[in-house]
């Protein structure tokens, strides 16, 4: 399954890098392919001045963190607090596996702990697909989509790694649609002055 809408080849070597990795790498990799993304729909919605975003997402810039950016995310009504529950868990089991030095992997305790708690599992998906075809205030086109991505889903086996990889995919495609509406609402003109 894609794991984007964006479809360009950097996303694509990205993703497939993630599929052929082993647990510590792969969930790494996401985590930042995803933290990136939401640093995308972050800025979609602000004033399109690069120093100033430069400066606040880079080095030591007050959203240069993951978790700086999943809560402004929330509190700019990007995510729900549901949604920003679960990127914190993705967001410490990135950590986990970059900052504990041994052997680590989805089925770790701790790790699988997390995943269990917090995020969509294959046998769940099936309940999701049918909320979705109910959904009275959703496109049809939408939910179209939204049942072949979940449908997708459903086939996987039941593992940790899955379901964070579940979750990571099923969030970044709201995240997208959201960004895509985002992009295509009439937005007023710039404030910056013309010399």
């Amino acid at each position: 399954m894609p794991w984007t809408t964006r479809g360009t080849k950097e996303d694509k070597e990205t993703t497939e890098e993630i599929e052929r990795q082993e647990d510590r790498a792969a969930a790494i990799i996401a985590a930042a392919y995803f933290e990136n993304r939401l640093m995308l729909a972050i800025q979609e919605r602000l004033e399109d001045d690069a120093k100033v975003i430069n400066s606040f997402f880079q080095n030591m810039g007050p959203l240069a963190s993951f978790s700086a950016k999943i809560d402004l995310a929330y509190l700019m009504r990007i995510i729900t607090a549901d949604i920003r529950e679960k990127l914190h868990t993705i967001r410490r089991i990135r950590n986990e596996f970059a900052h504990n030095l041994a052997p680590v992997t989805f089925e770790s305790p701790k790790i699988r702990s997390m995943c269990e708690k917090n995020f969509i599992r294959p046998s769940r998906v099936s309940e999701m697909r049918r909320l979705w075809k109910e959904d009275t205030e959703t496109e049809e086109l939408l939910k179209q989509a939204m049942d072949s991505i979940l449908k997708e889903f459903e086939q996987l086996t039941d593992t940790p790694r899955n379901w964070f990889m579940i979750t990571l995919k099923y969030l970044l495609f709201l995240i997208e649609l959201q960004t895509f509406v985002a992009e295509n609402m009439i937005k007023p003109p710039s404030s910056k002055k013309k010399n």
